[in-house]
């Protein structure tokens, strides 16, 4: 069976200001921003950031591992008995 196909990671930030930070990544970095309802999306050449809101959002950093077949990935850390799935 094929390993499943890891992509790019999505860093994930937690801000307290979506119209701050939209504005910084927009306007200065040169960033395309979309919203989700949830949270936004900043994207620049192969870079995507993920945003969403804290209030409470000091030190705070996840990562979205697209993946190909969740499933398979699961299946290939549970027999190497990964921790934590």
């Amino acid at each position: 069976m094929p390993m499943p196909m890891i992509n790019d990671p999505i860093p994930v930030l937690l801000v307290s200001n979506f119209e701050q930070t939209s504005r910084y990544y927009r306007d200065i970095l040169g960033f395309t921003l979309n919203s989700d309802g949830a949270g936004l999306l900043a994207t620049r050449d192969n870079l995507a950031l993920r945003f969403y809101f804290s209030p409470d959002c000091m030190g705070r950093l996840s990562t979205i591992l697209e993946v190909d077949d969740v499933r398979a990935l699961h299946a290939e850390y549970d027999a190497q008995s990964a921790v934590g799935l």
